[in-house]
């Protein structure tokens, strides 16, 4: 029960923020029987995860301050938790709305 929407301005300042790039349009749910009205049916996951390469490594052994680990960690291509979420919201999985209030809190 989704439709195309253009995306608002706020919406695409996140979208160029968090990936770069902004979709002309996304998808929101309308409301449906199936999805009880909501414009949601279930749950998708969004996750963050740190490999541990040899230079991660060594570096929380010898300095583990956060913001050295989150660089290293960017550097060597990790996808953080609010990147997974726009690119799903970018999808057509989520909308921008759902990331913003479950996620981008989180990351401050």
């Amino acid at each position: 029960c989704r439709k195309q929407v253009k995306v608002s301005a706020n919406e695409q300042q996140i979208f160029k923020e968090v990936l770069g790039e902004s979709p002309a349009d996304i998808y929101v749910g309308q409301g449906c029987s199936v999805c009880s009205y909501t414009g949601y049916y279930e749950r998708i996951g969004i996750f963050e995860i740190l490999p541990v390469s040899e230079s991660m490594r060594n570096l929380i052994a010898t300095d583990n301050r956060q913001a050295a680990v989150k660089q290293l960690a960017k550097n060597e291509g990790m996808i953080s938790m609010l990147q997974e979420g726009m690119l799903k919201a970018r999808a057509g999985v989520t909308t921008p709305d759902e990331i913003m209030k479950n996620i981008y809190s989180f990351q401050q």
